[in-house]
């Protein structure tokens, strides 16, 4: 006898595993009628022995008979042999091997029993002349056979006829019944986990995804299979092999049913998602493992939360708050307190924070839709009013034509007053310095900022003496003083230093930022040469003396 792999198709044979529903019935009633035929055989045979007279064992000579011994072999014989038939698959050989050995050896035992049953020879009792009785011993040679002696022989021989096809039908039965036991035993021993299980596992190692499939899942219909997770994974591989997407998701689900934290299964269906981008089933697979152990089988899949460029907390000042996230997500924020979603503001430029509290709140959302966690950053926002302005010159006595100067921090604006009231945003607007007013004066100023709040109000207070007019004469003596004090002339206020000769030339009056001035052009002469030292003014109303420079037009004049 050839050998063979009983793990691949046989032309010679029949793999019931992969015969169709369809040829379920057809199949059954064939296996039943090869039973019967079997049945026959074996009446026959007894029909043989005994001279061909009826064996009320099984009849099939009547009509549709046959048809339906058939029906009833299926019904009484194998109630389940179709489904059994369909569930399993090829046994192994050595298994087989024995079942059919034993078959073959308990109908040689019964084929022997019935050559036994067909050699015997029943002699009937003869009652010859001048026997007394039969059984006695004694024979009478004279006397003739009685019709009461042929009476009862004929008598024990029909019993002796019946009691032969009693025990030909019991042997016949028997025989089927053996059959019928050891085909029973070998599908019900391939329906079993373990067979289904190991012929599997023999498949997987050979990279037969797709016949180990089949003996995976009658295997998992047992109710050993359906609490194997191992071998459950082991099916699931099959399926993706084979590209049967839906069987593969229904058997991770299958197994994070039995056990919900399978590493294998929760990576796996982690992945499935992720490559079919179903965002929606992986938020949901996300959150069901939040804060458990298993969480970081999915922490790849996982989105992290926005981060903010200013620090949650309390603030003075207006604050632009920077949203940032893992490349290519989007982030989506709401500043009311409630949840962001696809929906929300979508973030693309900083976000201006200002009085008050602001709940921002912020999400991540990746390319396939996954969510990171919920960010939720508060702020609160008192904005100070601005400091005090700055006025000078400080407090004190001034003549008049002092000017008056007021500073404050950038953005905000000045107003001030002079007659000791507190300014308002109604009031003088400061632009540049001003000259103090004669008299006892109070200066008063507050700044305002973009926030509308008002600072607390600056004071500063002057003595201005009267205006007073300067002579030419009186303008000309303040500017020599003060050309002795820098050293440029000679106490004798008619040379210079170096011996030259100063003269002294009124050029007229004039106005600068303000303040009116006489002009005296300073000259030295010696010998015949002249030049000119340079051009100085006296203020009229405040007796300064000022440098001038420029022309006519665009005079400066700074103090001297």
């Amino acid at each position: 006898m050839g050998s063979h792999d009983e793990s691949k198709p046989d032309d010679t044979r029949t793999d019931l595993g992969s015969v169709s529903n369809d040829n379920k019935e057809e199949i059954d009633i064939e296996l039943a009628k090869s039973i019967e035929k079997l049945v026959e055989e074996e009446t026959n045979v007894a029909k043989a022995a005994m001279g061909k007279q009826e064996i009320p064992v099984r009849s099939t000579a009547a009509g549709n008979a046959g048809k339906k011994d058939a029906a009833q072999m299926k019904t009484q014989v194998l109630p389940d042999l179709v489904d059994i038939q369909l569930q399993a698959r090829q046994a192994e050989k050595e298994k087989q091997q024995k079942s059919m050995q034993k078959a073959a050896m308990e109908k040689k035992a019964a084929t022997e029993t019935k050559v036994s049953l067909e050699t015997q020879v029943i002699e009937p009792v003869k009652v010859h002349p001048g026997m007394d009785k039969p059984g006695n011993g004694k024979q009478d040679t004279d006397k003739p056979e009685t019709d009461l002696s042929k009476k009862t022989s004929k008598t024990a021989l029909k019993a002796d006829k019946k009691k032969k096809i009693l025990i030909v039908g019991i042997v016949a039965a028997v025989t089927v019944a053996v059959i019928a036991g050891i085909t029973v035993w070998g599908i019900s021993n391939r329906k079993s986990y373990s067979y289904n299980y190991q012929k599997a596992m023999e498949l997987l190692k050979k990279q037969d995804y797709h016949n180990a499939k089949q003996y995976f899942a009658k295997a998992y219909q047992t109710g050993e299979g359906k609490k194997n997770v191992d071998m459950m994974y082991a099916l699931y591989q099959c399926y993706q092999q084979d590209k049967e997407e839906q069987q593969a998701l229904d058997m991770l689900l299958a197994i994070l049913q039995v056990d919900k934290n399978n590493e294998n299964a929760l990576s796996a269906l982690a992945q499935f998602y992720a490559d079919k981008e179903d965002g929606d089933a992986l938020n949901k697979l996300i959150a069901q493992y939040q804060g458990t152990d298993a969480q970081k089988l999915l922490s790849q899949y996982e989105v992290q939360a926005p981060t903010v460029s200013e620090t949650p907390g309390q603030y003075q000042r207006e604050l632009q708050v920077s949203l940032f996230a893992e490349d290519s997500c989007t982030i989506y924020y709401t500043t009311d307190g409630t949840q962001p979603d696809s929906s929300s503001t979508q973030y693309t430029e900083a976000i201006a924070l200002e009085g008050g509290i602001t709940a921002l709140k912020a999400v991540a959302v990746n390319t396939i839709g996954v969510y990171s966690p919920v960010a939720e950053f508060d702020y609160t926002i008192n904005y100070q009013k601005p400091d005090a302005p700055v006025i000078s010159p400080s407090s004190g006595t001034y003549e008049y034509g002092e000017k008056i100067s007021i500073d404050a921090a950038d953005g905000t604006k000045i107003y001030y007053t002079t007659d000791g009231t507190t300014p308002t945003t109604d009031s003088q607007a400061y632009t540049e310095p001003f000259s103090m007013p004669e008299g006892n004066i109070v200066v008063s100023a507050v700044a305002v900022d973009e926030h509308d709040l008002v600072s607390s109000v600056a004071r500063k207070n002057y003595i201005v003496n009267p205006q007073k007019s300067y002579t030419y004469t009186e303008a000309l003596e303040i500017l020599k003083d003060r050309m002795k004090e820098l050293g440029m002339l000679n106490a004798d206020e008619q040379t210079a230093p170096n011996g030259a000769a100063a003269v002294f030339s009124y050029v007229g009056n004039v106005t600068i930022n303000d303040t009116e001035l006489y002009e005296i052009r300073v000259d030295l002469k010696s010998g015949t040469q002249t030049t000119t030292e340079g051009n100085y003014g006296v203020g009229i109303k405040n007796g300064k003396c000022y440098q001038i420079t420029g022309t006519e037009g665009a005079y400066q004049a700074s103090s001297y």
